[in-house]
């Protein structure tokens, strides 16, 4: 016996493969969100190789001039005109670099090794200067246009979209499960040797309509929780599109902020920087003491420190807008940052 069946009529089952078909469009999304947060992942961690290399020209640069100082205060000391005092302060405050300075070391060696593993390298993976960070076409509408485009923009809000239209899909095809389903088969045989009723050759043809009239409530659950999940997913809509304009005016606030207390924190490196040199210079001329030197290297060390932070913290700022915004990482899967 051979049997051949096939279904003719199963709405329930073409249904199934137009929700398949959805499910594929999710996942894809779902890989290209997973690509998008790859991307911006990697961009945080260039920016942090940036300031991470910053942080150590700014440690050596600390080191070099605690260390001039050091070796004049030796000098002074050893020539019976300095005192011991003065040399142990500046040979507290060179050791006092010398740690930040290894320290900043390590911390280089790890942003780079992280970025090296972000991007596919199996070795640490060095930044060739500062970054370029895009500037959004619509920056001078403000804040809010900002958030419109957002709406258009960010893979995540497609992502939601994407899932809310394959549960509206499910949830409007619940009908088919209340319909019937027809199969037909054919099924040649061979009798050897052949009976009264059945002849030596032939074949039989088969039609089988099913109805579902009572299966214990189940697709009326079914049906419920389908609604619920479309409602869940109308909901993720609003509330990531509420978060996206949120994110948006955050970000374009701090961007504003972190460029004013990028300007400030410059001016107090380049005056702390200059009070390092009149305080040397009025040292060496006896008109100070040792004191005001080492106070004034550590000024100027916190100072450039915290101007290299604030700088790190307004590229943060101009990478967060440009996310929440929506044009990092491109639309087409290009990186639209650094």
């Amino acid at each position: 016996n051979l049997t051949v069946a096939a279904p003719l009529l199963a709405p329930s089952r073409w249904a199934q493969w137009l929700h398949a078909a959805d499910a594929v469009k999710v996942a894809q999304g779902g890989a290209r969100e997973t690509g998008r947060m790859l991307a911006i992942a990697t961009a945080r961690a260039y920016l942090a190789v940036v300031t991470q290399g910053r942080l150590l020209q700014v440690s050596t640069s600390a080191r070099d001039v605690a260390q001039a100082h050091y070796q004049y205060a030796a000098q002074r000391y050893q020539g019976g005109v300095g005192n011991y005092l003065d040399q142990a302060r500046a040979g507290q405050e060179l050791a006092t670099s010398e740690a930040q300075l290894e320290a900043a070391h390590s911390a280089l060696v790890r942003a780079r090794e992280a970025l090296g593993v972000l991007v596919g390298a199996d070795q640490a993976v060095d930044c060739a200067g500062d970054p370029e960070l895009a500037v959004p076409p619509e920056l001078g509408g403000g804040a809010e246009r900002l958030g419109d485009d957002a709406l258009v923009l960010r893979g995540d809000l497609r992502l939601l979209q994407l899932r809310a239209w394959a549960a509206a899909r499910l949830f409007r095809d619940s009908w088919v499960d209340y319909l019937p389903t027809l199969v037909g088969s054919v099924g040649p045989f061979y009798q050897n040797p052949p009976t009264l009723t059945q002849p030596l050759l032939g074949w039989q043809a088969l039609l089988s309509l099913t109805v579902p009239l009572y299966d214990g409530g189940l697709r009326y659950g079914v049906q419920h929780e389908r609604l619920a999940l479309y409602t869940q997913s109308k909901l993720n809509i609003q509330q990531g599109q509420r978060q996206a304009r949120s994110e948006v005016r955050a970000a374009h606030e701090a961007l504003q902020r972190a460029e004013q207390a990028g300007q400030a924190s410059r001016r107090a490196a380049e005056l702390a920087a200059q009070a390092v040199q009149l305080t040397t210079l009025a040292y060496r001329a006896g008109a100070t003491t040792n004191l005001e030197v080492v106070d004034a290297e550590r000024r100027a060390r916190d100072a450039a420190i915290a101007a290299a932070l604030v700088e790190d913290t307004r590229r943060q700022a101009h990478l967060d807008l440009l996310i929440a915004s929506g044009y990092f990482p491109a639309a087409d899967g290009r990186a639209g940052g650094p």
